[in-house]
Protein backbone atom coordinates (compact mmCIF):
# COMPACT_ATOMS: atom_id res chain seq x y z
CA UNK A 1 0.00 0.00 0.00
CA UNK A 2 1.29 3.95 -0.85
CA UNK A 3 2.25 5.11 2.37
CA UNK A 4 3.19 8.86 3.08
CA UNK A 5 7.06 9.09 4.45
CA UNK A 6 8.71 12.40 5.62
CA UNK A 7 10.82 13.46 3.49
CA UNK A 8 14.59 13.74 3.47
CA UNK A 9 16.31 16.74 3.86
CA UNK A 10 19.31 16.86 2.56
CA UNK A 11 22.13 19.66 2.01
CA UNK A 12 25.18 20.47 -0.17
CA UNK A 13 27.91 23.24 0.72
CA UNK A 14 28.52 26.35 -1.93
CA UNK A 15 31.96 25.69 -3.59
CA UNK A 16 34.20 29.30 -4.03
CA UNK A 17 36.12 28.69 -7.86
CA UNK A 18 38.33 30.96 -8.96
CA UNK A 19 41.05 30.32 -12.61
CA UNK A 20 43.82 32.08 -12.67
CA UNK A 21 44.59 35.97 -11.67
CA UNK A 22 44.92 38.43 -14.62
CA UNK A 23 47.51 40.66 -14.34
CA UNK A 24 47.88 43.37 -17.34
CA UNK A 25 51.07 45.63 -17.64
CA UNK A 26 50.57 49.11 -17.54
CA UNK A 27 53.00 49.08 -21.18
CA UNK A 28 50.44 46.49 -22.57
CA UNK A 29 47.57 48.44 -22.03
CA UNK A 30 49.38 51.45 -23.69
CA UNK A 31 50.36 49.33 -26.60
CA UNK A 32 48.48 49.75 -29.94
CA UNK A 33 46.97 45.90 -31.10
CA UNK A 34 46.77 44.81 -34.26
CA UNK A 35 43.48 43.69 -34.15
CA UNK A 36 40.15 44.69 -32.63
CA UNK A 37 39.36 41.65 -30.69
CA UNK A 38 42.58 42.89 -28.80
CA UNK A 39 42.39 46.42 -28.09
CA UNK A 40 40.57 45.67 -24.95
CA UNK A 41 43.35 43.07 -23.62
CA UNK A 42 41.71 43.34 -20.28
CA UNK A 43 38.07 41.61 -21.55
CA UNK A 44 40.27 39.55 -24.12
CA UNK A 45 42.06 37.53 -20.73
CA UNK A 46 38.98 38.13 -18.79
CA UNK A 47 37.17 36.18 -21.40
CA UNK A 48 40.16 33.15 -21.07
CA UNK A 49 39.86 32.72 -17.37
CA UNK A 50 36.12 32.62 -17.87
CA UNK A 51 36.90 29.26 -20.27
CA UNK A 52 39.09 28.35 -17.05
CA UNK A 53 36.56 28.81 -14.57
CA UNK A 54 33.49 26.67 -16.77
CA UNK A 55 36.38 23.84 -16.74
CA UNK A 56 36.74 24.30 -13.20
CA UNK A 57 33.12 24.14 -12.23
CA UNK A 58 32.65 21.17 -14.72
CA UNK A 59 35.42 19.11 -12.81
CA UNK A 60 33.92 20.15 -9.54
CA UNK A 61 30.42 18.75 -10.51
CA UNK A 62 31.93 15.62 -11.32
CA UNK A 63 34.45 14.40 -8.63
CA UNK A 64 34.19 17.26 -6.10
CA UNK A 65 34.61 16.12 -2.57
CA UNK A 66 32.86 17.65 0.72
CA UNK A 67 35.08 19.15 2.77
CA UNK A 68 35.33 18.05 6.65
CA UNK A 69 34.25 21.61 7.68
CA UNK A 70 30.48 23.15 6.68
CA UNK A 71 31.59 26.49 6.84
CA UNK A 72 34.63 26.39 6.28
CA UNK A 73 38.26 28.22 7.45
CA UNK A 74 41.19 29.71 7.11
CA UNK A 75 43.07 25.91 6.36
CA UNK A 76 39.69 24.01 5.41
CA UNK A 77 38.52 24.99 2.03
CA UNK A 78 34.70 24.94 1.64
CA UNK A 79 33.98 22.39 -1.31
CA UNK A 80 30.39 20.61 -2.15
CA UNK A 81 29.65 17.03 -2.80
CA UNK A 82 29.96 16.05 -6.68
CA UNK A 83 27.42 13.92 -8.37
CA UNK A 84 30.07 11.26 -7.81
CA UNK A 85 30.36 11.54 -3.94
CA UNK A 86 25.96 11.34 -3.73
CA UNK A 87 26.00 8.74 -6.02
CA UNK A 88 28.54 6.40 -4.51
CA UNK A 89 27.85 7.08 -0.76
CA UNK A 90 23.30 6.97 -1.40
CA UNK A 91 22.73 5.96 -4.81
CA UNK A 92 23.45 2.88 -6.94
CA UNK A 93 27.04 2.01 -7.14
CA UNK A 94 28.68 -1.38 -9.38
CA UNK A 95 32.32 -1.83 -8.85
CA UNK A 96 33.12 -4.52 -10.23
CA UNK A 97 35.79 -5.11 -13.23
CA UNK A 98 33.85 -5.47 -16.06
CA UNK A 99 33.03 -4.59 -19.77
CA UNK A 100 30.43 -2.12 -19.82
CA UNK A 101 28.10 -4.31 -21.63
CA UNK A 102 24.29 -3.86 -22.17
CA UNK A 103 23.57 -6.88 -19.44
CA UNK A 104 25.82 -4.09 -16.61
CA UNK A 105 23.63 -1.49 -18.12
CA UNK A 106 20.37 -3.45 -17.59
CA UNK A 107 21.15 -4.29 -14.19
CA UNK A 108 21.76 -0.87 -12.29
CA UNK A 109 18.95 0.85 -14.39
CA UNK A 110 16.71 -2.15 -13.02
CA UNK A 111 17.59 -1.66 -9.41
CA UNK A 112 16.53 2.37 -10.11
CA UNK A 113 13.55 1.51 -11.97
CA UNK A 114 12.16 -0.48 -9.70
CA UNK A 115 12.42 2.60 -7.18
CA UNK A 116 9.66 4.46 -9.29
CA UNK A 117 12.78 6.47 -11.55
CA UNK A 118 13.57 6.42 -14.77
CA UNK A 119 16.59 7.24 -15.51
CA UNK A 120 17.56 9.40 -19.17
CA UNK A 121 21.11 10.51 -19.10
CA UNK A 122 24.08 8.28 -19.72
CA UNK A 123 27.88 10.10 -19.23
CA UNK A 124 30.70 8.38 -19.73
CA UNK A 125 34.55 9.07 -20.66
CA UNK A 126 35.64 8.61 -23.84
CA UNK A 127 37.49 4.97 -22.98
CA UNK A 128 33.87 3.85 -22.70
CA UNK A 129 32.65 4.75 -26.44
CA UNK A 130 34.16 1.53 -28.01
CA UNK A 131 32.00 -0.39 -25.38
CA UNK A 132 28.89 1.38 -25.78
CA UNK A 133 29.02 1.21 -29.58
CA UNK A 134 29.72 -2.46 -29.56
CA UNK A 135 25.85 -3.02 -28.35
CA UNK A 136 23.44 -4.47 -30.30
CA UNK A 137 22.30 -2.30 -32.79
CA UNK A 138 18.78 -3.21 -32.10
CA UNK A 139 19.25 -1.68 -28.49
CA UNK A 140 20.24 1.60 -30.62
CA UNK A 141 18.53 4.53 -31.82
CA UNK A 142 20.78 5.25 -34.61
CA UNK A 143 21.03 8.79 -36.66
CA UNK A 144 22.67 8.79 -39.80
CA UNK A 145 25.85 10.91 -39.80
CA UNK A 146 25.60 14.50 -41.73
CA UNK A 147 29.92 14.99 -41.21
CA UNK A 148 30.88 11.31 -41.82
CA UNK A 149 30.30 7.96 -43.45
CA UNK A 150 28.30 5.56 -41.12
CA UNK A 151 25.82 6.17 -38.13
CA UNK A 152 26.47 7.32 -34.66
CA UNK A 153 24.74 6.11 -31.09
CA UNK A 154 22.75 8.58 -29.66
CA UNK A 155 20.48 6.77 -27.46
CA UNK A 156 20.03 3.50 -25.75
CA UNK A 157 16.99 1.06 -25.07
CA UNK A 158 17.03 -0.36 -22.00
CA UNK A 159 15.05 -3.79 -20.96
CA UNK A 160 13.22 -1.88 -18.50
CA UNK A 161 11.88 0.56 -21.32
CA UNK A 162 13.85 3.58 -20.37
CA UNK A 163 15.83 5.20 -23.22
CA UNK A 164 19.23 7.31 -21.72
CA UNK A 165 20.62 9.77 -24.47
CA UNK A 166 24.48 9.61 -24.59
CA UNK A 167 26.63 12.26 -23.35
CA UNK A 168 30.55 11.78 -24.02
CA UNK A 169 33.05 14.14 -21.95
CA UNK A 170 36.45 13.61 -21.69
CA UNK A 171 36.17 14.64 -18.00
CA UNK A 172 35.27 11.95 -16.86
CA UNK A 173 37.68 9.18 -15.58
CA UNK A 174 38.63 6.53 -17.35
CA UNK A 175 36.54 3.06 -16.36
CA UNK A 176 33.65 6.06 -14.73
CA UNK A 177 30.40 6.20 -16.03
CA UNK A 178 27.13 8.33 -14.11
CA UNK A 179 23.18 7.47 -14.92
CA UNK A 180 20.54 9.87 -13.93
CA UNK A 181 17.84 11.49 -14.73
CA UNK A 182 18.59 14.90 -15.85
CA UNK A 183 16.26 17.00 -14.38
CA UNK A 184 17.09 15.96 -10.80
CA UNK A 185 20.66 16.94 -11.54
CA UNK A 186 21.31 20.81 -11.48
CA UNK A 187 24.50 23.00 -10.56
CA UNK A 188 23.23 26.01 -9.09
CA UNK A 189 25.15 29.57 -8.69
CA UNK A 190 25.07 31.25 -5.13
CA UNK A 191 22.90 34.48 -5.29
CA UNK A 192 24.82 37.26 -7.35
CA UNK A 193 28.01 35.11 -7.40
CA UNK A 194 27.86 32.75 -10.37
CA UNK A 195 31.02 34.68 -11.76
CA UNK A 196 32.65 37.73 -10.36
CA UNK A 197 35.71 39.74 -10.80
CA UNK A 198 37.59 41.44 -7.85
CA UNK A 199 39.98 43.93 -8.72
CA UNK A 200 43.35 44.37 -6.62
CA UNK A 201 43.80 47.70 -5.07
CA UNK A 202 47.71 47.05 -4.32
CA UNK A 203 49.98 49.98 -5.87
CA UNK A 204 51.26 48.65 -9.02
CA UNK A 205 51.94 49.82 -12.86
CA UNK A 206 49.26 46.75 -14.38
CA UNK A 207 45.45 46.50 -14.02
CA UNK A 208 45.13 42.99 -11.71
CA UNK A 209 41.47 41.22 -11.87
CA UNK A 210 40.49 37.82 -9.90
CA UNK A 211 37.40 35.70 -11.46
CA UNK A 212 35.72 33.75 -8.65
CA UNK A 213 32.09 32.34 -9.19
CA UNK A 214 30.45 30.43 -6.49
CA UNK A 215 28.24 27.67 -7.08
CA UNK A 216 26.79 24.09 -5.61
CA UNK A 217 25.39 21.07 -6.91
CA UNK A 218 21.80 19.80 -5.71
CA UNK A 219 20.87 16.49 -6.86
CA UNK A 220 17.60 15.19 -5.88
CA UNK A 221 16.52 11.27 -4.94
CA UNK A 222 20.09 10.98 -5.18
CA UNK A 223 19.50 6.81 -4.37
CA UNK A 224 17.81 7.25 -8.30
CA UNK A 225 21.70 7.39 -9.63
CA UNK A 226 24.32 4.99 -10.47
CA UNK A 227 27.74 4.79 -10.24
CA UNK A 228 29.32 2.65 -12.40
CA UNK A 229 33.96 2.38 -12.01
CA UNK A 230 36.50 -0.20 -13.11
CA UNK A 231 34.65 -0.05 -16.54
CA UNK A 232 36.45 -1.21 -19.69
Amino acid sequence: NDTSVTPTVRQNNTHILGARDLVVAGSQLARRMATQELEDFVGHQLANRTIELKRKLINALLYSEASSSDVGSDTVYRTMKSIRQWYRSTGVTDSDSEAMAWSVLNAQNKTVVDLGVYIDTLLIGTDLVSSIAGIDSTNRRLYESDTAVGYTAQEILLSQGNTVRLVIDQRVNPGEAFGFTKARVRPLPFTGRGMFTIAATDFSDARKRRVLGEWTLQVDNPEAGIYWSNKT
